[in-house]
């Protein structure tokens, strides 16, 4: 996983960027049974999933950490 490679790189933001993803998965679940039980609508999980996975952790986080185990040489 990502995690294990930051893990393995020694990276300073490895426990920050583990935090994340656990806030993150934690988000989703609770989105999923709010959607499920209709008092969540489809606007606010194509949100969640545009700006929190797609935006914000893939192309912010993972392509920064994606540079940084290049300079690392992982």
């Amino acid at each position: 996983t990502e995690e294990d490679l930051l893990e393995d790189a020694n990276d300073p933001g490895f426990s920050l960027h583990k935090a994340e993803h656990l806030a993150m998965l934690t988000k989703a679940k609770s989105l999923r049974d709010r959607f499920y039980k209709r008092e969540a609508n489809t606007k606010e999980l194509i949100t969640f999933l545009s700006e929190d996975v797609i935006s914000k952790d893939i192309f912010r986080e993972d392509l920064s950490m994606i540079t940084q185990l290049h300079q690392c040489r992982v």
